[in-house]
């Protein structure tokens, strides 16, 4: 018999995988979050591009409505992440909690986070993240608790915070903050 071969077939590996049950643009948020944070190196990887659906994948929860699967929750915590949140991150339309708490992330929270209209709990604490918080985090109108203590953040906080009219929890300790709390936030 004949062994038919095509050099465009490429080996798996997370930069190229595709994934089931959830859209690209998911996927291509996933595959980043992986690459860009040393997925290789997690204490626990169970799943991550090793099976094609990410609704099984260790620290992934989905959620389907209408017939359509989005990634819900992303809860990473305490697992070796190393290095920064991809923009992309925002591509996850239905995202409703982010923890990558207790991890060595760094460089600035992207913007995008932003984009997460349905997001309720995003914890981000004790990483090594700085720079500024982005206004864009005002944009969160369903978030309910946002800690973001024990990194390096800096500078003045957004008056945006103040838009977060949901928010039931904020920390913010231990990091390089200046000028005074934004007369916005809610009592």
């Amino acid at each position: 018999g004949t062994v038919l071969s095509s050099p465009s077939i490429l080996p798996q590996t997370p930069a190229n995988s595709a994934c089931l049950e959830i859209s690209d643009e998911e996927c291509e948020a996933l595959n980043l979050l992986f690459i860009q944070t040393q997925g290789i190196s997690w204490t626990n990887n169970s799943g991550w591009f090793s099976a094609p659906k990410p609704c099984a994948w260790y620290g992934i929860t989905c959620r389907t409505i209408d017939n359509t699967t989005h990634i819900e929750r992303i809860d990473l915590s305490w697992n070796h992440l190393q290095g920064s949140i991809p923009m992309e991150i925002g591509k996850l339309s239905g995202l409703r909690l982010l923890d990558l708490s207790e991890n060595q992330l760094e460089d600035s929270l992207p913007v995008s986070l932003g984009n997460l209209s349905q997001l309720q709990f995003l914890d981000l604490s004790n990483n090594q993240l700085g720079g500024k918080i982005p206004a864009e985090i005002g944009n969160l109108s369903q978030l309910k608790v946002l800690n973001l203590s024990e990194n390096k953040l800096a500078g003045q906080l957004p008056d945006t915070l103040g838009n977060l009219t949901m928010l039931e929890s904020l920390h913010l300790f231990e990091n390089g903050f200046n000028g005074d709390l934004p007369l916005t936030l809610p009592a």
